[in-house]
């Protein structure tokens, strides 16, 4: 636990979370009940789909989304780099084969026309919207390949703007700015593809025994009654999130030092900042650190040591950049903190 002033992250909660959580409480509707239809409803409106297979956790709904891809497309391309491996161990649990690319330093993830151009034989791709900033899921190329959009960091990008993928899936996890404690969703336009992942996503209704396995992988009422308690408060967290970036990016931007933006309209849910060098990165972060400000090198490589050097824009960002506290819960003493440790560089 860190014990700088300003922490990287902080969760709150909120009372509309609270009160939905308890009103299913007094329901008894802890697994099942009311909430779960609703938070369908909702996400289905949001996004567009017209399904919605809500699941525990951000890892099931990967999971669940290669594991409807039965066999088909094996070679699955997805990025070198990441916050978490969970793209990666959902691959490998699938006994489907991992194909990386090196990514666009613009939005963090895979460069597709890098891919086809290198040749790479790839059948589906898992792409990652690291920090906010889509993917390039709409490129040319790439629309006969089984597209699954992992918005786990993009909820407020991916509502707003309409892909070619042929899945989206979500993650409720607490640090996401919709929280669900825990949880998950797939949404897809694909009958054939929801009608098997509602099956396989829990045996309760499982009397016989049946070839293939089955999971224990729904989202509990719970879980869907505090999501729906953040979607309640999502409105306000987007303004205030949205004007705290603009301060942020202004005051970093006058001090000629450059942040991630990705592409115009994407809702940012990190300030992620990238340096010149790695001696100029750990100065930055030497900075922040003595301004009592918690910092983060957010990415990590998903794949060996011995496969690094072919992915010279991902060694780059892995090496240069990092990332500043930013979530819904800054408070404005915390925002005067950060802006005058970076008029101070």
């Amino acid at each position: 636990m860190s014990n700088k002033e300003v922490k990287r992250i902080r969760v709150e909660s909120l009372e509309s979370q609270r009160a939905r959580v308890l009103k299913a409480i007094k329901k008894g509707e802890l697994a099942e009940g009311e909430a779960k239809e609703e938070l369908q409803s909702v996400l289905s409106e949001k996004f567009n789909r017209k399904y919605v297979q809500l699941v525990s956790n951000g890892f099931s709904s990967i999971f669940l989304s290669l594991k409807a891809i039965k066999g088909e497309y094996k070679k699955v391309l997805t990025s070198p780099i990441g916050t978490c491996f969970a793209i990666i161990n959902a691959i490998k649990a699938n006994d489907l084969i991992p194909h990386l690319s090196d990514i666009d330093s613009k939005t963090m993830s895979n460069d597709f026309q890098k891919a086809i151009i290198e040749g790479s034989e790839f059948e589906s791709a898992v792409i990652p919207n690291h920090f906010g900033i889509q993917g390039e899921i709409n490129r040319k190329g790439i629309a006969d390949k089984f597209l699954i959009e992992d918005a786990a960091q993009s909820f407020s990008t991916s509502y707003k703007r309409k892909n070619k993928s042929d899945i989206t899936i979500l993650s409720f996890y607490p640090t996401k700015i919709v929280n669900g404690i825990d949880g998950g969703a797939i949404l897809t336009d694909d009958e054939d593809v929801f009608k098997y992942i509602n099956r396989i996503v829990s045996y309760d209704d499982q009397f016989n025994a049946e070839h293939e396995a089955r999971y224990n992988f729904k989202m509990s009422n719970i879980n869907a009654a505090h999501t729906l308690g953040s979607l309640d408060h999502l409105p306000s967290i987007e303004e205030k999130m949205a004007h705290n970036f603009e301060r942020i990016a202004n005051a970093l931007q006058e001090k000629k030092v450059n942040v991630i933006s990705g592409n115009e309209g994407d809702f940012k849910t990190k300030v992620l900042i990238k340096c010149d060098s790695i001696q100029s990165r750990n100065l930055l972060v030497t900075h922040f650190s003595e301004s009592d400000i918690e910092t983060s090198y957010e990415l990590n490589w998903l794949c060996d040591d011995s496969h690094r050097s072919k992915y010279p824009n991902a060694k780059e960002c892995v090496e240069t950049t990092f990332s500043i506290p930013f979530h819904p819960f800054l408070k404005d003493q915390e925002i005067e903190i950060i802006l005058k440790s970076i008029k101070s560089i």
